[in-house]
């Protein structure tokens, strides 16, 4: 450990944890800004190493129980590594398809997807928002002849059920637009069951 600690390149590498996608498998977006920062600073971390997760999530229980409370994405990382003695881990969690979302602040932001077809009789969404926040979405035919609104949503869900004054099973099958107005929330992922 003292050796490490007297080499001239430690403490200069850069060890964050960033996030990368990739829907191919071939090409990747990596995200540059730390996806998780190591915890509050101790004499045994923010060293080479820390908050270098663990491969792999693991689904755990919330930290708060109750009905409707979702599971939780669990990631492991350790710290302690480099100065020896016993090595500790640390547990990170996020929600299930948590890890980007469409994020609009005190300023209402406007979802317009590109034309799809659907298959199914609702929409589900995996949303946040505070007390404050809120998202509407709005179902369009591309041709303009059929729309259906939905009323105001809030909360915290990864698959809560939006209701359209039409019910959504009748855009099914047809090309269509989705808008989604936010304000103070987060929208991570929708789909048509």
């Amino acid at each position: 450990t003292r050796v490490a600690r007297e080499h001239p390149r430690y403490g200069l590498a850069l060890t964050d944890c960033v996030f990368m996608t990739s829907r191919d498998g071939v090409n990747f977006k990596r995200y540059n800004e730390a996806f998780m920062r190591p915890d509050a600073e101790y004499d045994g971390n923010w060293c080479y190493g820390d908050c270098y997760p663990a491969r792999g999530f693991i689904l755990t229980a919330p930290a708060k129980s109750g009905e409707g409370v979702d599971k939780e994405l669990s990631m492991l990382c350790h710290d302690r590594e480099k100065y020896g003695g016993n090595l500790r881990l640390r547990r990170y969690t996020i929600r299930r398809d948590g890890f980007v979302s469409l994020h609009a602040g005190e300023e209402e932001k406007l979802l317009v997807t590109k034309p799809f077809v659907f298959e199914g009789e609702r929409l589900t969404v995996n949303l946040s928002t505070s007390a404050f926040g809120y998202a509407y979405f709005r179902l369009e035919t591309t041709d303009g002849k059929q729309s259906t609104e939905s009323v105001e949503y809030f909360g915290h869900a990864t698959d809560k059920p939006i209701a359209f004054r039409d019910p959504a099973v009748l855009f099914s099958g047809k090309e269509v637009i989705l808008t989604v107005r936010l304000l103070d929330a987060d929208i991570y992922s929708f789909k048509f069951i």
